[in-house]
């Protein structure tokens, strides 16, 4: 494939992206560096690149080449809580300014910022990056529906709504591109060529924090044995950090407490990313459940790129937009935890039937080579203008 010119910058702030680390966000990072550079240079830009996740063409460089990066790209993404002083920079260079986030929502559970000395003037700062992001972009990409609307509502609140905004497109199509949460065709391909690894029947494949409902799930897991039904568990993240340590303690006293420590998994040290096919291939479905709340009813998880890529059943709770999509995949299992009997008859069902990675495996809607078509359309016509300006 040719490779046309410009160059694109990801700029993924202090989320990590090497093997042992990376998280949703910085995965998301990398798979869509890994897309874009078969049709533009693309770099990626964090704070350390040591040990990074494979991004096919894409360069992966320290966040200390920003100046050099300034000087050098067509277009700049930055993506939730990224910094504003580099936002501002990348607006002075004449730098294109793409911008993926959501409002900072989830943070107001987080024990960080309720224990600081103001917590309002923490989530204000929060706020204000959010709406500097709001204000600078030329274009925003969307994970899910869900918060698409959530960014038509806060830029009509910043003013970037106007009759002749709807003029060029009703639907807003020139400012914004959903590209829904997926996964690279070369991650499709290692998780094809992956044997299944022998491991815990339901798996937990993100971290544990505040607003999730952990503990409901090993409740279940305890009435699924009183029911003669001997179910397995893993969390593959439970390491305990600032701000989850409560919820690991929690679910660390539920496990002692239905005596299930031969039964449920909580990973305390890293798994590296190359090691996860294999371990994800071997469950017979995936969990995520969480508590009601707004945070829930406002986003889309990016765990849900696991269903997606493994072709695994994936459990949640009936709160949010997560499980209307897991559903609409044809692979979503709906419980509200609360009632955790319901939760432990959708367990003992969906561990029971064919295991999912032998049906019909990754869902190719979700493959980014196709979900970034429209944005990529954007993206290389609007460098093609930028150079004819500069």
């Amino acid at each position: 494939m040719t490779v046309g010119t410009g160059h694109v910058v990801l700029d993924a702030g202090s989320y990590p992206v090497d093997g042992a680390r990376i998280g949703g966000i910085g995965l998301r990072i990398c798979e869509l560096a890994e897309t874009l550079a078969e049709f533009v240079p693309t770099t990626v830009m964090a704070e350390s690149v040591a040990g990074a996740v494979p991004a096919g063409r894409a360069r992966m460089v320290s966040s200390r080449s920003w100046p050099e990066l300034a000087d050098q790209a067509d277009a700049v993404m930055f993506f939730d809580g990224g910094s504003t002083r580099r936002l501002r920079e990348a607006q002075e260079h004449r730098c294109l300014v793409i911008v993926e986030n959501a409002p900072p929502i989830e943070q107001l559970e987080y024990p960080s910022l309720r224990s600081a000395a103001d917590p309002g003037a923490v989530h204000r700062r929060l706020v204000d990056d959010y709406t500097a992001q709001l204000r600078a972009a030329d274009h925003f990409l969307c994970r899910s529906a869900v918060e698409r609307l959530t960014l038509i509502a806060n830029l009509c609140l910043v003013g970037r709504l106007s009759a002749a905004a709807l003029d060029r497109s009703r639907t807003m199509d020139h400012l914004i591109s959903l590209v829904p949460i997926g996964f690279s065709a070369s991650s499709a391909r290692r998780a094809a060529r992956a044997d299944p690894r022998p491991g815990p029947d339901l798996l937990w494949t993100g971290g544990l924090w505040a607003y999730f409902d952990p503990v409901a799930v090993v409740e279940a897991i305890a009435l699924c044995h009183e029911a003669a039904h001997p179910v397995s568990l893993g969390f593959l993240y439970g390491q305990a950090q600032p701000d989850n340590a409560v919820v690991v303690d929690e679910v660390v006293a539920a496990i002692r407490a239905h005596h299930l420590e031969d039964w449920v998994e909580l990973r305390s040290g890293p798994m590296s990313h190359l090691h996860r096919d294999g371990a994800v291939k071997g469950a017979k479905a995936l969990v995520s459940v969480a508590r009601p709340g707004i945070e829930n009813d406002t986003c889309v998880r990016l765990r849900i790129r696991d269903s997606r890529l493994y072709g695994l059943p994936m459990l949640c709770d009936s709160f949010g937009p997560t499980a209307v999509e897991a559903a609409a995949d044809g692979l979503g299992a709906a419980v509200d935890p609360r009632d955790r009997g319901g939760l432990a008859a959708k367990i003992m069902t969906l561990t029971t039937e064919s295991k999912a990675h032998d049906t019909h495996g990754p869902i190719g809607q979700y493959d980014y080579t196709r979900s970034t078509a429209r944005f990529l359309d954007w993206l290389l016509d609007a460098i093609a203008r930028r150079g004819a300006r500069v």
